[in-house]
């Protein structure tokens, strides 16, 4: 997570099961906020859609997405 942060990212994509508690804690302090997907989506799929998944970030997340 701290080499992605060194990029001062003001989204991150994320999955169900990207972060656990210690890299959520690091993103927040850096104010990023998170695009949450399906899994199965490839990268030009998530390309093609890039706006409408950024008019639904969060800015924090349910605990699920990130206790593992």
């Amino acid at each position: 997570m701290d080499e992605l942060l060194k990029y001062k990212p003001e989204m991150m994509v994320i999955t169900s099961d990207s972060l656990c508690k210690c890299t959520y804690a690091t993103s927040l302090l850096a104010k990023v906020r998170y695009i949450l997907i399906d899994e199965k989506m490839n990268a030009k799929d998530i390309e093609n859609r890039i706006n409408e998944f950024k008019n639904k970030a969060l800015d924090v997340l349910e605990p699920e997405l990130y206790n593992r």
